[in-house]
């Protein structure tokens, strides 16, 4: 029994690995900062919809950087759009280049269905959760969220998406 309890712990720490590497898909591959995605993405793509961008937000003290673009990548082939993780003052939440956040189209073209990689520390290191949640738009740069304030999934706390590129028409 002492031996078989080290290999089902190191068998489920593997797993969960291996689910959160399914997580962190990089659709525009190596990023080092929003010029990159700027130059990858935006520079020579004029017809933008109103959601695509590069956004800012801060949460809990951590502060995050996504450029929101089209899905037309072989991933997550039911949402709409991703938000790509261009820069971060943390070590939580996944590194750049990786989808950060889901965003699936409404009947309302101010709203959208959204799904956020939560990351939150545990004893055995960190673990991500899919959460699901709603983007209100305040204005064409403002964006409203709310996700769980703690592991238990219980609790909201509201976080805002500020555009920052491009300026919005």
């Amino acid at each position: 029994m002492k031996r078989i309890l080290p290999i089902i712990l190191l068998i489920t720490f593997l797993i969960s690995q291996f689910s959160i590497c399914l997580a962190q898909e990089k659709p525009l591959g190596k990023i080092t900062s929003s010029k990159d995605v700027i130059e990858k993405y935006f520079k020579n793509n004029t017809a933008l919809d109103s959601i695509e961008g590069i956004w800012t937000y801060d949460m809990s003290g951590h502060s995050f950087e996504v450029a929101i673009i089209k899905n037309t990548f072989n991933i997550y082939p039911t949402w709409d759009y991703v938000a790509i993780i261009t820069d971060k003052n943390t070590k939580l939440g996944g590194s750049k280049g990786e989808v950060k956040i889901l965003l699936k189209k409404t009947a309302s073209p101010h709203a959208f269905k959204g799904s956020y990689f939560l990351e939150w520390f545990t004893g055995l290191g960190t673990d991500t959760e899919q959460v699901s949640t709603t983007f209100i738009g305040l204005d064409n740069n403002l964006y409203e969220f709310s996700l769980p304030i703690n592991m238990n999934l219980t609790g909201l706390e509201k976080h805002h998406l500020l555009r920052i590129y491009p300026e919005a028409k």
